[in-house]
C-alpha cells in the first residue's frame, strides 16, 4: 500500500511537470498597471515605448502591443545572437556558417524603421557579442582572432548613426566581457593586466566617456571585479578582492579559493567609489540590477536561503524585502516596482521538496505602497524588463504565455 501511494505521488508530480494545462488561470497584477497578453510564439530581446522587437520563427519581427500588428524585418533561420530597438532604429547581431571559416561568423544587422532599409555594418571573419544600442550610438564586442586556438581578445567597437562612422574605441589586446551603454557612456569588465596563465583572476571595470573621446579604469584593484551595471551616473559591479590563487583540478588550472562577492559603487559626478554590501553570496555572476537611485539584489544567508534587498544610493537607506527559499531570483527594478522569481526545475522531481513548488512564481514588491504580491504562480518563471515594461514569462521547457506589464502610464 504504502509503494502504491509513493508511486501514485510520484506519477501526479511528473503529470504536473510535463503536461500543459488546457487551461491557465490569470495571473494577478497590481490594479494600477496595464497588461497584455501576448503571442507566446514570440520571444522579446528588446522594448521601447509600446514596440517589442523579438525573435519568432527564427526571424526578426516588430511588435506593437498597442496595436497588435507585427512587422518581420529579416528573413528567417537566422541565429540570432542579441538585438536591440530605439525609436527609429532596429539592430541585431546574426551568426552564419561562412564557407572556408572553421567556426561561425556574426555580422552586425541595421534596420532603419523610417525607411525601411536594412544594412550590415560589418565586414571580414569575426565574433560578435553584446549588441548595445541608445542613440546616437550602437556598440558591441567583436573578436576578429577568434579562429586561433586560444586567443580571446576582444575589442570594443562604436558605431554612430547619424555619421555612419564605425571605429574601434580599444586597441590594447584583453578579453573583455559584459559591455553595457547608459547615456554617453560604456562600460565594460576586462582582464588587460591578468598574470599569464590565470584565467579568471584579475578582472578589472573599466568605461569610455563617449562625449570627450576618453576611456580609463573604473577599478584595477587587486582581485576580481566583474558583471558592471550602468546607470546615469552610477556604475555598480560585484567585487571579489579576497581572491586568492590555487592550482587544482586534473587540468592544474588557477583559480579563487574564496569567491564570496562584496558589491561596490562608483560615482561619475562625485568620482567617488563605496563599498555597498559585504558577502552577498558565491555566485561569480551574482543577481543585481540597478535603475534610478536603487540597486537590489540576491542577497545569501548561511542557511543555504537567501534575501532580496533594496538599496537607495541617494539616501544610503538598506532594506530587505523578502526571504526566499531559492537561489538565481533575478530581482529587477524600473521605478517603484522590484520584480524577483523563485524558480523550481519544471521537469524533474524532487518528492522531498514538494513544497518549493508551492511557493514557486513571481513577485513584485510596490516600493511605494509596501505592497509584495504573486503575480505568477508558474513553477519556473521569467521576467525581463525592457524600456519601462517588464515580460513576464510562464511556461515549461517552451514559453507557454507572455505578458507585458506597463509600468508606466
Amino acid at each position: 500500500m504504502k509503494f502504491f501511494l509513493g508511486f501514485l505521488v510520484a506519477c501526479l508530480a511528473l503529470a504536473s511537470c510535463i503536461a500543459v494545462p488546457k487551461e491557465h488561470s490569470e495571473p494577478e497584477f497590481l490594479p494600477e498597471l496595464r497588461v497584455v497578453e501576448l503571442d507566446p510564439d514570440f520571444w522579446v530581446l528588446d522594448a521601447m515605448g509600446s514596440l517589442a522587437l523579438g525573435r519568432r520563427d527564427s526571424a526578426v519581427w516588430l511588435l506593437d502591443i498597442d496595436t497588435g500588428e507585427m512587422s518581420q524585418l529579416s528573413s528567417r533561420g537566422l541565429d540570432l545572437l542579441g538585438a536591440a530597438l530605439t525609436t527609429d532604429y532596429a539592430a541585431w547581431i546574426v551568426s552564419r556558417k561562412q564557407s572556408g571559416a572553421p567556426r561561425s561568423v556574426a555580422d552586425v544587422m541595421l534596420f532603419d524603421l523610417q525607411t525601411g532599409e536594412q544594412r550590415s555594418l560589418t565586414e571580414g571573419l569575426a565574433e560578435r557579442q553584446d549588441l548595445q544600442l541608445e542613440y546616437p550610438y550602437l556598440a558591441w564586442r567583436e573578436n576578429r582572432h577568434w579562429q586561433e586556438e586560444q586567443d580571446d581578445s576582444w575589442d570594443i567597437v562604436l558605431y554612430h548613426l547619424p555619421s555612419g562612422e564605425v571605429r574601434p574605441l580599444t586597441t590594447i589586446p584583453a578579453d573583455r566581457q559584459h559591455l553595457q551603454l547608459s547615456g554617453t557612456r560604456l562600460v565594460w569588465q576586462e582582464d588587460r593586466v591578468e598574470p599569464p596563465g590565470q584565467s579568471d583572476t584579475s578582472w578589472d571595470v573599466h568605461a569610455y566617456d563617449l562625449l570627450n573621446d576618453h576611456e580609463f579604469p573604473v577599478t584595477s584593484a587587486p582581485g576580481v571585479q566583474r558583471t558592471p551595471l550602468t546607470f546615469g551616473d552610477w556604475i555598480v559591479w560585484a567585487d571579489n578582492g579576497s581572491c586568492t590563487l590555487e592550482i587544482t583540478g586534473p587540468e592544474k588550472l588557477p583559480h579563487c579559493t574564496h569567491v564570496d562577492m562584496d558589491l561596490y559603487a562608483y560615482d561619475f559626478a562625485s568620482k567617488e567609489e563605496t563599498r555597498l554590501a559585504n558577502h552577498v553570496g558565491a555566485r561569480w555572476h551574482p543577481d543585481l540590477h540597478v535603475h534610478g537611485s536603487h540597486v537590489v539584489w540576491e542577497q545569501s544567508r548561511a542557511n543555504g536561503k537567501s534575501e532580496i534587498r533594496l538599496l537607495d544610493l541617494d539616501s544610503g537607506q538598506e532594506q530587505m524585502v523578502s526571504l526566499v527559499s531559492q537561489t538565481n531570483t533575478r530581482p529587477q527594478i524600473y521605478g517603484d516596482y522590484l520584480f524577483w522569481t523563485e524558480r523550481v526545475t519544471c521537469d524533474a522531481i524532487d518528492l522531498g521538496n514538494l513544497r518549493a513548488r508551492t511557493q514557486a512564481g513571481a513577485f513584485v514588491y510596490d516600493l511605494e505602497t509596501g505592497r509584495k504580491m504573486r503575480i505568477s504562480s508558474d513553477v519556473e518563471p521569467l521576467v525581463r524588463i525592457y524600456g519601462h515594461i517588464a515580460f513576464l514569462t510562464e511556461g515549461c521547457q517552451y514559453q507557454t504565455r507572455l505578458f507585458a506589464i506597463f509600468l508606466q502610464s
